[in-house]
């Protein structure tokens, strides 16, 4: 297997342009608000018979100077203090080599009868930035040989105006027993074609990980929440904001421009 590794640049831009023509419409403010993105892209051969394809990108956004929104957006990158770009890659180039470590040390003894490509796959992206809310989703992917992969989304809202990470009481004051009620009652809209009544739960506890765009608020949860052990993925369970009527915080329902 060829071993190479690539340290890109993927974008720089204003948000009056994108990488892909799709953003276009969801990179839609703040005149000079700019993107980067860098990333570490990785094939090499672990043990005799396994080849691990390792892929990590990050997202820089070089207008944002508040240290704890910027703690924030890289919630999962422990002991990053320096948000420059070109320390940045160290970190990513680091973390790399520390995972290949953790590999070779904890999977060196395992039972590996014939070849096999192992995958960590680390992936930011921009959901939307709009009216100064900057939403992001986070992908993690790994296989290391045991029967099923681990897949992992984390969705973030970040208010760049106030610099900080959104909770849920700065969307709406709704209890929580009242949101597990609707996500109950509106389960049955997700895209996978499951029914609550697949399931072994008796209720549904809204998370941290949610989005929201003009018409809803989105819960995403990893599956196996719902069906331990089941590794089919994903599922996001809307709440309209007509299901949220009379709970939404004033200044987020005026900045979203919500009837």
């Amino acid at each position: 297997m060829k071993n190479y590794i690539r340290i890109i640049s993927i974008c720089s831009l204003f948000l009056i342009f994108s990488c892909k023509k799709s953003e276009n419409k969801k990179l839609s403010n703040k005149e000079n608000f700019t993107i980067d993105s860098i990333g570490i892209h990785e094939s090499v051969k672990v043990f005799d018979s396994v080849t691990m394809k390792y892929s990590s990108k990050l997202l820089i956004f070089p207008t944002l100077k508040d240290k704890k929104l910027l703690d924030s957006i890289y919630f999962d990158k422990k002991g990053m203090t320096d948000f420059s770009k070109s320390q940045m890659i160290n970190f990513l180039k680091k973390e790399k080599e520390e995972y290949y470590d953790f590999v070779k040390k904890e999977k060196k003894n395992a039972d590996i009868y014939y070849a096999q490509t192992w995958e960590n796959y680390s992936d930011m992206r921009i959901k939307s930035l709009k009216n100064d809310y900057l939403q992001i989703q986070y992908y993690k992917k790994t296989i290391d040989g045991g029967a099923h992969g681990r897949y992992n989304y984390f969705e973030r809202a970040f208010d760049i105006k106030d610099n900080k990470k959104l909770q849920l009481k700065d969307i709406t004051l709704i209890s929580k027993e009242k949101l597990s009620e609707i996500l109950k009652k509106n389960f049955d809209n997700n895209k996978k074609g499951l029914k609550f009544s697949d399931l072994t739960i008796q209720s549904i506890s809204p998370n941290k990980n949610f989005y929201f765009d003009e018409k809803n608020l989105y819960f995403h949860y990893n599956l196996d929440v719902f069906m331990p052990g089941y590794p089919m993925g994903d599922i996001v369970v809307p709440a309209s904001w007509q299901d949220l009527k009379g709970t939404l915080n004033p200044e987020f329902k005026e900045r979203m421009k919500i009837n």
